[in-house]
């Protein structure tokens, strides 16, 4: 075998075709009759085990932890030409194990017996295609593994280990062990070593070889046999015993066992009282509802054991085998009572549902009261969210309000300016007006104010300043004039001290202005109102200690809690009016700036308010000190909440009635009104264009040459801030100054704001005298920056303050003007107009808006400016720069480089002592 290839023979069976099967380490070798082989098959088999051929010639393979295999063959002239095979694992194929040890046709039964390591023995049933367990007829006899399984002639299947030899009749499922029968020597038998011939077993042993041969009595019926109660043990002790403790007892005749209600280790044993084969009997016992399938137990310990049975009666049922392995169809049943412990009596379970209701009657009060609760704590919390969502819906409905406010009272003030400027302060009515606006302003602001604090925008900024001047300014100049008037003696005391401080001064300005407002709303004629400032150090950081005090009406003990709360008024005069923010808004005001106010009062003796500031730098987080930077042209236009004194109005009114035109103006707003008071203002300075959403001021822009653009910010079609965004993303436009109007004042919408781009930004309300202030002070700025630009004697064009667009216009146009100097040819403007991708006249208007300098004057700028710098690289030779630089000649040059500079190149040279 192994010189044909095929590998080393493992084993060999021989099928009914006469053909002999060869299992070796390669595959399945197929020999005939002769031993020459036929057919050598390929077969993925590994570790096999045992090996047999059933009546329809298919081969089974067992194996050591892979399973059982069957190989089916397929014959071409008698010769095995190929085969199928299927495998059966423990996991889906059906099989208890997978170390198959022993194999056996049953051609009687057509099955297939399996014998594995773990001692199972089960069947492969050809007429149902599946595996059947018998294992649990052999549970006394095999505890090891199957060694081999052999069929006889009689059909009954014999099944050995290295302990035992067993014979089976599969029809009624008899045993018969021949274990220590007779002292035969059955004992250590080796695997494998066994044969069946003339209705003989041969079985080879450790020390020669035993013969069996099989007995008909296992077809026979088994005889009816009894089992009887031999001795019961509670908790090892037996009940038959004379002193046994308890209530225990056993009626034999009438199979009756009554135990104590302490019972437990109960041992039960039992015996047929056959003496003369008793260790060929088995025994099997169980209690219904207890353990309802058969437990089976051998000869040598027929006994039965349970911890505890439960209270009552309780049926034991015994069956046995004869001596001949046969099972008995007698059953005998006895009845086990187990009298019931104290806590299992009627009166018991009685209490245990009464207690149990008892339980479940205070759940379900509990339960009802949690629900009530929960119900009365989710009332409570919707009137909550709805007494907040109506707070919410107030300050949305006020704030909306006061922002549509700010567009009339904008239009109000600008009146008033232009009346005051029109009749030169002739009606003194004009001043009451402003007055009674600023107060109108300052209330608006204050919902403004609280409705930022709700959203969580207002923002903790404070910075070094001078308290003392801070507070004495503020109370001097906003209310002394408005305590004369009524007639209240006004006092500031302030302790010098507090010079260096941190405050926020916004946050400080409103919380002072509301305080003495209503210090001054609720005090009567003659009385006193007073502010005092003192430093205090309090936990060791030093502090302000601020008093805003009256003489007015007070305030009840009862309402003083709740003065903070928003939209409570304690007002005790009828005649004054309270909307319950100021207060409100003062608390959370000084909350953010980490400071603390408290309240003295009495009715008819006045109120005196108390605030304790921190104006230490160690009392506030890094990202709450405003960083120190420079103010940009564009914050140059915002406007504070009060104005005192207005710079630049007088500048204004000098060149009012000069009547020069500077420029073109164009202004866009939706509200005709307003637009109609800028126009009829700014008239006397500019050419005024109009236009009423940013669609139509594209098309205004398109037609005419404007120098500047005021616009609103929400406005239908088009609002400005995408006006200023196309601005200034076209070449064409992007050298135009737009200033933005808007009744947003947060921070986010100025940021929003100087990201489209705009130059300036004012918010509403603003009085007309100090927007055209600002407007012209901007313009102004620019011309100076232009003026400055000029007289530069090197190309500084940041100097011009451009967009970043514009910046890299006007670097392209000088780059454009250097190298066609460098290379001696005149400069074109039409040439520089196609290069930058701008038609002439654009041309012409940005480059002169930008620099005030036509496109021609603008060259000659540039050329001057290399001159200048190659004199100030130490060049004498004029005609040299003069040829460089573009001039016709040196005389040329020397007069339009004293126009510019004010001084000769002779004179500039002599100066800085490069020629005599």
């Amino acid at each position: 075998m192994k010189a044909a290839g095929v590998g080393v023979p493992l084993a060999m069976k021989e099928d009914t075709h006469g053909n002999v099967w060869i299992v070796t380490e390669y595959g399945l070798a197929v020999c005939n009759g002769e031993g020459d082989i036929q057919t050598t098959l390929r077969v993925d088999v590994h570790d096999i085990s045992s090996m047999a051929i059933d009546g329809w010639g298919n081969l089974w393979l067992g194996t050591r932890g892979h399973g059982l295999y069957r190989v089916v063959p397929a014959y071409r002239d008698g010769k095995v030409v190929e085969c199928a095979v299927r495998h059966f694992a423990a996991r889906d194929g059906g099989l208890l194990s997978n170390n198959v040890e022993a194999l056996c046709a049953d051609v009687k039964h057509r099955k297939v017996w399996i014998g594995t390591m773990e001692g199972n023995v089960q069947a492969w049933d050809a007429q149902t295609n599946a595996f059947k367990d018998y294992s649990s007829l052999f549970y006394t006899y095999i505890n090891e593994t199957v060694n081999d399984i052999m069929a006889g002639q009689d059909g009954h299947i014999w099944i050995s280990t290295a302990k035992n030899v067993l014979e089976f009749n599969p029809d009624n499922e008899v045993v018969k062990s021949y274990a220590g029968l007779y002292n035969m020597g059955v004992h250590s038998f080796e695997r494998n070593a066994c044969s069946y011939r003339d209705g003989m077993f041969y079985y080879g042993r450790d020390g020669g070889i035993t013969c069996f041969k099989g007995t008909s009595r296992l077809d026979g019926t088994a005889s009816s046999v009894d089992v009887a109660l031999t001795d019961v043990k509670v908790s090892g002790k037996s009940i038959l015993d004379g002193d046994f403790p308890g209530n225990c007892r056993m009626d034999a005749l009438s199979h009756q066992l009554i135990l104590g209600a302490d019972a437990h280790d109960i041992e039960i044993d039992f015996s047929t009282l056959n003496y003369s084969s008793p260790r060929q009997i088995l025994y099997a016992y169980r209690i219904k509802g207890v353990n309802n399938d058969w437990v089976y137990t051998g000869n040598d310990l027929p006994r039965a054991y349970y911890n505890k049975l439960p209270k009552g009666e309780n049926v034991l049922e015994l069956r046995a085998t004869d001596s001949e392995g046969r099972w008995s169809p007698n059953t005998v049943s006895y009845t086990i009572i187990r009298q019931p412990a104290w806590y299992e009596t009627w009166w018991a379970y009685t209490l245990y549902i009464l207690a149990v209701a008892a339980a479940l009657l205070g759940c379900y009060r509990w339960a009802v009261y949690r629900v009530r609760l929960r119900n009365e704590l989710k009332i409570v919390q919707i009137e909550k969210e709805k007494s907040e969502e109506l707070t919410q819906a107030k300050l949305r409905y006020f704030t909306n309000i006061s922002h549509d406010f700010l567009t009339p009272i904008t239009i109000i003030s600008c009146l008033i300016d232009d009346m005051a400027m029109t009749y030169k302060n002739k009606i003194p009515q004009l001043d009451k007006m402003r007055n009674s606006l600023r107060q109108l302003k300052h209330l608006i602001q204050q919902v403004l104010d609280f409705r930022k604090i709700e959203n969580g925008k207002m923002k903790l900024q404070v910075s070094e300043g001078n308290l003392s001047a801070f507070v004495e300014e503020l109370c001097r100049m906003n209310f002394s004039v408005l305590m004369d008037k009524k007639h209240l003696y006004f006092a500031v005391r302030v302790e010098q001290g507090v010079e260096s401080a941190y405050f926020d001064r916004d946050i400080l300005e409103k919380v002072l202005y509301n305080l003495l407002f209503n210090a001054y709303k609720y005090t009567h004629e003659g009385g006193e109102v007073s502010v005092s400032l003192s430093v205090m150090e309090h936990d060791g950081v030093c502090s302000a200690l601020i008093r805003v005090k009256d003489t007015g009406v007070g305030i009840p003990v009862e309402k003083q809690p709740f003065v903070f709360n928003r939209f409570y008024t304690a007002a005790t005069d009828a005649a004054t009016e309270a909307n319950g923010i100021g207060l409100s808004l003062v608390k959370e005001l000084l909350e953010i700036h980490h400071a603390q106010i408290s309240l003295k009062s009495k009715v008819g003796e006045g109120t005196e308010f108390t605030i304790l500031l921190p104006v230490d730098k160690s009392a506030y987080l890094p990202e709450e000190i405003a960083p120190r930077e420079e103010i940009t042209a564009a914050e140059e236009l915002e406007l504070p909440q009060e104005e005192g004194g207005i710079t630049g109005y007088a500048v204004l009114e000098e060149k009012g009635g000069q009547g020069e035109v500077n420029g073109t103006m164009l202004l866009v707003d939706d509200n005709a009104d307003l637009l109609d008071v800028m126009h009829r203002v700014f008239m006397c300075r500019h050419k005024v264009l109009l236009a009423h959403d940013g669609v139509e001021a594209l098309s205004v822009i398109e037609e005419h040459a404007v120098d500047v653009v005021i616009s609103d910010v929400m406005m239908p079609n088009m609002d400005g801030l995408e006006l200023c965004r196309r601005l200034k993303s076209d070449i064409n436009t992007s050298h135009i100054p737009v200033i933005l109007l808007t009744a947003k004042n947060a921070p986010e919408d100025r940021v929003e704001c100087y990201k489209a781009g705009c130059d300036g930004y004012v918010a509403k309300p603003f009085e007309l005298r100090v927007l055209e202030a600002r407007v012209e002070n901007f313009l102004e700025h620019k011309r100076s920056a232009q003026r400055d630009f000029r007289q530069e004697g090197e190309v500084k064009t940041a100097m011009l303050k451009m967009s970043a667009l514009d910046q890299k216009f006007l670097d392209k146009v000088i780059s454009i003007i250097e190298h066609n100097m460098k290379k001696g040819i005149d400069v074109d403007i039409n040439t520089i107009a196609r290069e930058v991708g701008l038609s002439k006249s654009s041309f012409y208007r940005k480059i002169k808006l930008i620099t005030d300098l036509s496109p021609v004057e603008f060259v000659k700028n540039i050329r001057l400016k290399h001159a200048y710098e190659l004199l100030e690289g130490g060049e004498t030779s004029l005609d040299a720069i003069a040829y460089s630089t573009g001039f016709s000649g040196a005389k040329y040059l020397s007069t339009c480089f004293k126009e510019q500079f004010g001084i000769t190149p002779t004179e500039f040279l002599r100066k800085r002592g490069l020629v005599d």
